[in-house]
């Protein structure tokens, strides 16, 4: 069975620009997409780069390595949008994790990660440490 998760990106803190976020159906764990993310896509522009083809079956190290439902399957999954961060996360319908990457106004951008309900972030670095030790 899959632990599925929701990737979401939000690129202003003040919560006046939309959400987006796509679906990965496999290895949600902070010990999988959870480190993936962190270490691979943590630059707003490689994880738009990600998020521009839709919902995924797995997340890799690059984008290329990843594989996405449209260029698997040629599957139409268009990434989800919402004004917060909780209705994108509802509209993805997953089970899993949730992670958020926050956009700040200089254009830099943090990890956070929250269990299938949304609503309670913790910074995923802190998640990552705790899970390696």
């Amino acid at each position: 069975m899959a632990t599925r998760s929701a990737i979401l990106i939000r690129e202003d803190k003040k919560g006046t620009a939309p959400v987006t976020g796509i679906y990965c159906h496999s290895d949600g764990y902070i010990s999988n997409n959870g480190t993936i993310l962190y270490q691979n896509y943590n630059c707003k522009d490689k994880l738009k780069e990600l998020m521009a083809d839709g919902d995924y079956s797995y997340l890799d190290d690059t984008y290329e390595s990843s594989r996405s439902y449209k260029r698997w399957r040629d599957e139409h999954s268009p990434a989800k949008k919402g004004n917060s961060v909780r209705a994108v996360a509802d509209k993805i319908g997953h089970d899993g994790y949730v992670y958020l990457y926050d956009v700040d106004v200089t254009g830099n951008g943090t990890w956070f990660v929250s269990d299938n309900s949304g609503s309670s972030f913790k910074l995923l670095e802190r998640c990552l440490v705790t899970n390696a030790s």
